[in-house]
């Protein structure tokens, strides 16, 4: 029974134990529930590709791309046509999420006006795999590409190997647009272009101070995310130059180290043995421990010896990587000391770096971390820790379905029902497997009990609606009540309910005509 209609039984002394789809529809004739849940499911689309103020309509755009249904078709061609640019960014990224191929069509990029939003969804298309290297090369070689444009895909086929002309780049470099031309001189550097360094200190000298600054994070941060490997000793020489501001001499150790610079091991260990104060100290120990899994051990045993907690336990996960063992249980223990961002990067690991079976051990203890007491020692006074493990447990739901389906389907419904009395932590695992939409992800919830509180049963509804299995009567008017709102307030979710509610009553033709219609 869905908890909420407790009040309209306390009233009418004897609901009890009606179910809420016939609460739902009291007095009214058969079919006035299906035309209501009809109307909010249009009200709520045509939301969505309406501009608001708020800018709700980006969030219930992404929630509908979220889905990656052909059915949605229709609305992305319509909103891929739109005035608004930042629509038609929804429309044109949206068709390429549900298309046969997973591509972009870079004939619709082409024709928008405006460079920056080029830009912004060719690398959004890249970096989403929703573009391959081909694509890429093509447009290198169209006229009708700005610089701009060449210079961010640049970025992924360098990364990739596969870029061999660099005339482009060397025109960026000469360009009045010292942003770009700074990014596209660490590209020449990573293509191992003699003149590379030197275009980048003319470009330097073209702004003060602070600018400089600027364009050495921003050059930085270009390396780190492409993995240019080759600019490690700019970055080691960076590092020790003492005109360069704090933050730029740690952003360059990090890259030093991240691409095994010859010495950068020695220039952290000079930098942490000068470290007057906690804040340094704890800036340090989180470069090695973003750069654990290529650092050199030297770095990571003088860590090991400290008596301070965090730094005691990154020198653990570097010693754990050195040596190869027992790197779950390191980085584990790391993250129950709460961190913020050591907990970032403990998320960050076990999606994408981890083994499969170190994956699931970190994620699944991600988890189990909310549902522990909370450690004052380690929270403190802050009032948002448990949001925080909470969003954090989200987060390794989700990864745990992406990295280990068949072991995360029987492990979620473990904890779900190890967790059945704790509410927040059963509605974070169940967020985390609606932000994912795996396509498995409704098998976790497939004849799990009713948990008994809106919040949590409207996630569950959810998931098994967006699955192929048929729906129960019961579940369908629940649906639909999710649908009208009586339910959750969160406008996303009732966006997607609305959709696999009009999917599943064969109302996608008549709902399409009708939003469309009134645009």
């Amino acid at each position: 029974m869905r908890q909420g209609w407790g009040r309209i039984a306390g009233l009418l002394g004897c609901l009890l134990l009606v179910p809420a789809a016939a609460v739902a529809a009291w007095g009214q004739p058969p079919d006035a529930g299906r035309e209501a849940t009809f109307n909010a499911a249009v009200d709520l689309l045509q939301q969505s590709i309406t501009p608001s103020r708020d800018g709700r309509h980006h969030d219930m755009l992404r929630a509908l791309r979220h889905l990656q249904d052909p059915a949605l078709s229709p609305l992305f061609e319509a909103l891929a046509r739109d005035d608004e640019p930042l629509i038609m960014t929804h429309g044109i990224l949206g068709l390429a999420e549900i298309s046969p191929a997973h591509r972009i069509d870079t004939e619709r990029v082409l024709a928008i006006g405006r460079i920056d939003l080029q830009v912004e969804l060719l690398s959004t298309a890249m970096a989403n795999r929703l573009m391959t290297n081909e694509q890429a090369r093509q447009l290198l070689a169209d006229p009708r590409v700005d610089l701009a444009v060449k210079v961010m895909l640049a970025g992924f086929l360098i990364r990739d190997g596969q870029l061999t002309d660099t005339r482009f780049l060397r025109e960026a470099t000469e360009q009045s647009h010292l942003p770009r031309a700074a990014v596209a001189a660490i590209m020449l550097m990573q293509l191992q272009d003699p003149t590379a360094a030197e275009r980048l200190e003319r470009i330097e000298s073209n702004v003060d101070p602070r600018g400089r600054d600027m364009l050495r994070q921003l050059a930085l941060r270009t390396a780190y995310r492409f993995e240019f490997h080759r600019t490690a000793p700019w970055a080691l020489g960076l590092a020790d130059d003492p005109d360069a501001g704090r933050q730029v001499r740690i952003a360059a150790l990090e890259v030093a180290l991240r691409f095994g610079a010859e010495n950068a091991a020695s220039l952290w260990q000079q930098r942490f043995r000068q470290a007057r104060d906690t804040p340094t100290r704890t800036r340090l120990g989180l470069v090695a421990l973003r750069t654990a899994p290529w650092g050199p051990n030297a770095v990571y045993e003088q860590l090991a010896r400290r008596r301070e907690p965090l730094l005691n336990h990154i020198g653990m996960v570097g010693r754990a990587m050195a040596q190869q063992q027992r790197i779950a249980q390191a980085v584990t223990d790391l993250a129950r000391l709460e961190h913020p961002m050591a907990n970032t990067w403990v998320l960050q690991y076990a999606g994408e770096l981890a083994g499969q079976n170190d994956a699931v051990a970190i994620l699944q203890g991600m988890i189990r971390l909310a549902a522990s007491p909370p450690d004052p020692a380690a929270a403190g006074d802050d009032p948002h820790a448990q949001a925080i493990r909470l969003d954090h447990a989200a987060t390794a739901s989700q990864l745990l379905m992406d990295r280990a389906p068949g072991q995360a389907i029987e492990l979620l419904r473990s904890l779900l029902h190890e967790y059945r009395r704790q509410e927040p932590v059963v509605r974070a695992i169940l967020a985390g497997l609606v932000r994912g939409n795996h396509a498995r992800a409704h098998e976790v919830v497939v004849g799990l009990y009713p948990i008994g509180t809106v919040a949590s049963d409207d996630l569950r509804l959810l998931l098994l609606a967006r699955g192929q299995q048929p729906l129960s009567p019961r579940e369908m008017a629940e649906l639909a009540v999710l649908v009208r709102g009586g339910g959750s307030d969160q406008l996303t979710l009732r966006l997607q309910a609305a959709w696999v509610w009009i999917k599943r009553t064969r109302n996608v033709e008549p709902v399409m005509q009708q939003v469309l219609a009134a645009r």
